[in-house]
């Protein structure tokens, strides 16, 4: 009887901790979106075949497609500092990719042939013509595959910081699904994701990955990336559960050897293995041309965007004006 008594009340408390953990989830996923830093008067919805994805568009001239990091905590603010005055030449397109900012986010696993099929129909059916490509990190490598499948699509391709090819080779193992499946897990899998995501946490990356000087951070890109982070409430975790597990990892150093469009990297100075990554690259295509902004790290478009614009016309299409 005292056994009964005691398993009934080990079902309570964990029955009472899962509530309370729950209940936790939605009010952090309630507060971290209520601010709507991310709001945009320029909200555009591309239906794809596997969401709606949020796109802006503005300017004149020919297209430049900006595409944040590959991220959960990441969007299409990555390039507020630099789209107005990219646009007075250019017509500048910035879209959330798919499980990112303000796109759907649906309960899948996440792959870069995923990204290669959406990058691809954006830009024939919202763009329409080739384009100019300007890419962040681990999203680069979806770029590189999607020339690689179809090079009329493209023209120039700018990587920013993209990750060393010893990383991106890195694929799922068996340990990875079982950590993949644990993360999906509702409600305490929702609360794991939830602490990785934390402002503590996104200030941490901020310090130690994106920025030189963590003093100098705008309060404005903390409250957008968290922003960012919890939209679509516990669905989100489902693109962090992907990355974290090498599903959005791919072998590019084939399609880097056999593409024909001109690459060009802009590195920050004090990225993490930037010189090893850069060698890397040069190896596969000696053709690739390398920039350095001086006193960055991993978002120079956000830390000294003067500096990055200034780099832009060295690598971008001339300017063209519809009549």
């Amino acid at each position: 009887m005292k056994k009964k008594k005691k398993i009934t009340l080990m079902l309570v408390i964990t029955s009472l901790a899962v509530f309370i953990i729950h209940i936790i989830n939605k009010a952090i996923f309630f507060f971290s979106t209520i601010k709507e830093t991310l709001y945009s008067d320029n909200s555009n919805f591309y239906n794809w075949r596997f969401g709606k994805i949020f796109y802006t568009k503005k300017g004149s001239g020919s297209p430049v497609l900006l595409v944040h990091d590959l991220d959960n905590i990441s969007s299409d603010l990555e390039w507020k500092e630099i789209t107005n005055s990219l646009a007075d030449h250019h017509t500048v397109y910035t879209l959330d990719l798919l499980g990112c900012g303000r796109s759907d986010k649906p309960e899948m696993t996440y792959t870069t042939f995923l990204y290669v099929q959406l990058l691809s129909d954006f830009i024939k059916n919202i763009i329409k013509q080739p384009t100019d490509v300007i890419v962040t990190g681990h999203a680069s490598a979806a770029i590189i595959m999607a020339c690689y499948s179809d090079a009329k699509l493209f023209k120039n391709l700018i990587l920013v910081n993209p990750d060393n090819l010893s990383t991106m080779n890195q694929v799922p193992k068996y340990k990875h699904k079982i950590l993949q499946f644990l993360l999906n897990i509702p409600i305490i899998g929702t609360f794991v994701y939830n602490v990785s995501a934390s402002t503590t946490m996104i200030e941490d990356i901020f310090s130690k990955q994106y920025f030189v000087n963590s003093k100098k951070i705008p309060s404005k890109y903390l409250y957008g990336y968290h922003e960012a982070a919890h939209l679509g409430g516990s669905a989100s975790k489902y693109l962090y559960s992907s990355i974290r597990c090498h599903y959005t990892n791919t072998n590019i150093i084939h399609a880097l050897k056999e593409i024909n469009n001109n690459i060009s990297i802009i590195s920050g100075e004090f990225e993490k293995d930037i010189d090893c990554t850069l060698e890397q690259y040069i190896q596969c295509n000696p053709s690739i041309e390398v920039s350095h902004i001086k006193r960055t790290k991993h978002l120079p478009q956000i830390e000294r965007p003067k500096d990055f614009l200034a780099l832009l016309p060295l690598y971008l299409s001339e300017e063209i004006i519809e009549e």
